[in-house]
This record gives C-alpha cells, sequence and structure tokens, in this order.
C-alpha cells in the first residue's frame, strides 16, 4: 500500500477482548466484535472488495464482524438539534438504519471505514454516518494545542481503521486523509487509530498485507 500511518502504536485487540491469563501461561482469547462501514458508492466495485477482504480477514482472525453498506442504508444528516447532548443525553433523536449499528460502537473492539477518497476525504455516505456518532459524545468540551473537541461519553471505545482507495492517485489525497482520520478519531472518541491508503494497482494479496499490518500483524 502507499501509505500506512497510526498513533499510538496498540495491539489490535483492545482490553475487553483479553480474559485472565497468569504468568507463563498465553491469554484466553474471547470473542472479539467489529463492524465495517462501507462508504463505496454504486459502481465502486473495488471499494466493495476491499471491504469484503477486510470482512474476510477479520473473521479469520476470531473476530464476529458485521458489514454495513452505508449506500443501502436509510442515514439521515445531523441536523445539529444537541438533543443527543441535553433533551436525550447519548440517544439521536432521527429514525432511521443508524440505530441498528451506531448504538453499539461502544461493545465493539475495532469499527473499519472503507471509503473510495473523493478530493482526499470520505464519500458523503460515510461522512454522514460518521457526523450521526454525535451521541458518542457528552456537551462537554476539551480544548487541545490543535483542536477542540467534545468530551466523550464512554470510559473506553473502539480502536478505528480508516482505509482509503486512491483511484485517481491523486498526490495530496493520501495526507489529506491522514489528517481527516485523525481528527474523526478524536471526534469518535477513539484512543487510537490506523489509517491505510490503497491504489487500483494493489492486487488482492497487497490488501490483504495491509490491512494485516493495520490490524497489527
Amino acid at each position: 500500500p502507499n501509505t500506512f500511518d497510526s498513533f499510538p502504536p496498540k495491539s489490535s485487540l483492545a482490553p475487553s477482548s483479553l480474559k485472565g491469563g497468569t504468568a507463563g501461561h498465553e491469554e484466553v482469547l474471547m470473542s472479539m466484535k467489529a463492524q465495517i462501514w462501507n462508504g463505496s458508492r454504486h459502481g465502486d466495485d473495488r471499494a466493495d472488495s476491499i471491504s469484503t477482504l477486510m470482512t474476510e480477514t477479520l473473521t479469520a482472525r476470531g473476530y464476529e464482524a458485521r458489514h454495513f453498506r452505508m449506500r443501502e442504508l436509510k442515514i439521515k444528516p445531523c441536523i445539529g438539534c444537541s438533543r443527543c447532548y441535553t433533551t436525550k443525553p447519548g440517544e439521536c433523536g432521527a429514525k432511521d438504519d443508524t440505530h441498528s449499528f451506531i448504538p453499539e460502537i461502544p461493545q465493539q473492539d475495532l469499527v473499519v471505514m472503507v471509503t473510495p477518497l473523493m478530493f482526499g476525504g470520505f464519500t458523503s455516505t460515510l461522512k454522514r454516518a460518521i457526523d450521526r456518532c454525535n451521541p458518542m459524545a457528552t456537551a462537554f468540551v476539551v480544548r487541545e494545542p490543535d483542536a477542540t473537541h467534545f468530551v466523550g461519553r464512554y470510559d473506553s471505545m473502539p480502536k478505528l481503521i480508516f482505509v482509503g482507495l486512491n483511484e485517481q492517485e491523486d498526490s495530496q489525497g493520501p495526507n489529506i486523509f491522514r489528517i481527516l482520520s485523525e481528527r474523526a478519531s478524536r471526534s469518535l472518541q477513539s484512543s487510537s487509530y490506523d489509517h491505510v491508503v490503497f491504489t487500483n494497482d494493489d492486487d488482492d494479496h497487497a490488501v490483504t498485507q495491509g490491512l494485516n499490518q493495520a490490524l497489527g500483524q
């Protein structure tokens, strides 16, 4: 793959995925959960195939992986009503298909987001789903040297992996994607993230290697 980046270095297993363990004995893995958010548009066959490879890779690693095609779901845009902060904390008032997967995010070990690069960013359907994750935060904000963002509602959140397909081989796209992935990981309250970018020249073997690297092979 053309681009790979992560912070901070971290095992692909969330703490909730480990059971017991004593000195001199291997830890026993419990069932791990993952969601794959496929942000491809109609006709984005390569992005679809990468999402399928991601699902197969996670399943082979013992994850209970669920694959969601954003374009097939009814996802209303966030209207900024702040209801999820005030009237009904942690709950979005919009009635659509996001209620089938977004409320389950805190129970996941991993969330993977796959998208063709759109000027370095996400497709509109994937971005709309990300925006609807506001209930994962509280109404309080924290200021950092380079950003201001909301305080998370939950003590722990899953690791995020952002997978981009640079079909147009835009020289600026991968760097923009790196920045947007890092910012999105803060908005989604994740303490760690990885991002990887592929091109049309990367075959299935190269994609699988890149995905395993992002997972922490």
